[in-house]
């Protein structure tokens, strides 16, 4: 229950950051994540109210909807046609791998881990991309980025997500003594390394009101974009 609280209380604050620096938000599209993160503290306080039948049905929603969301949000950030046809190709199967997963192989009520960890993997992708076409810019001031924080949180987050739905079905590992303390830990630890710098990236928004415009690196689109 603690770890719901946390969460609640970490996608309220992050929704309410995105709300009041809304009008500085740049670029444009990064304003698509405020409602994302208040539809997450809404299913957050569904299963923390139980009015769900069963929590996994919210979660296996709102992966619904956040698949979409963070695929476009990725395409943005990218003007390579190569990478943006990869993600385009990429979002249109997990999107139908995950109806499969939960319609059919593991139903509603079951977390639909197989298609998570593919999800998982393929966000962590485009994170590291995203670092790589930095890294390799001749002069890249990450500071005035705010893309930058948020893949950095993306990153974090489903890594030691890919992490805990690997090692959950593994029998041996569940005969742990601390397996489950573990698990629980972990996912704690991801929501507060994904929600503070996206935070902080709406917050940097803000603080980047006056200043000139922030070089893009090889194959993204210019964040100074509205």
């Amino acid at each position: 229950m603690d770890l719901l609280k946390d969460a609640f209380v970490l996608e309220v604050i992050t929704c309410c950051a995105g709300l009041v620096t809304i009008r500085y938000i740049k670029p444009a599209f990064l304003r698509l994540l405020i409602p994302l993160f208040f539809l997450s503290a809404v299913n957050e306080y569904l299963v923390l109210s139980k009015t769900l039948p069963h929590s996994n049905y919210g979660y296996n929603f709102f992966s619904l909807i956040e698949m979409p969301v963070l695929f476009c949000f990725f395409y943005k950030i990218y003007t390579s046609a190569g990478i943006r046809k990869l993600i385009v190709l990429g979002g249109v199967f997990l999107f139908v791998y995950f109806i499969i997963d939960v319609c059919y192989l593991k139903k509603w009520i079951l977390l639909h881990d197989d298609s998570l960890r593919i999800y998982n993997l393929a966000v962590i992708f485009l994170s590291v991309y995203y670092f790589y076409s930095i890294l390799s810019a001749e002069y890249y001031r990450l500071g005035l980025d705010p893309v930058f924080f948020i893949c950095i949180g993306l990153f974090l987050y489903h890594s030691l997500l890919f992490i805990n739905f690997t090692l959950q079905p593994e029998p041996d590992y569940m005969k742990y003594q601390h397996a489950k303390h573990t698990y629980y830990s972990l996912i704690k630890i991801a929501n507060y390394l994904y929600y503070l710098p996206v935070c902080y990236a709406f917050v940097l928004c803000y603080l980047n009101r006056n200043k000139s415009q922030v070089i893009s690196p090889p194959g993204s689109s210019s964040h100074s974009a509205s």
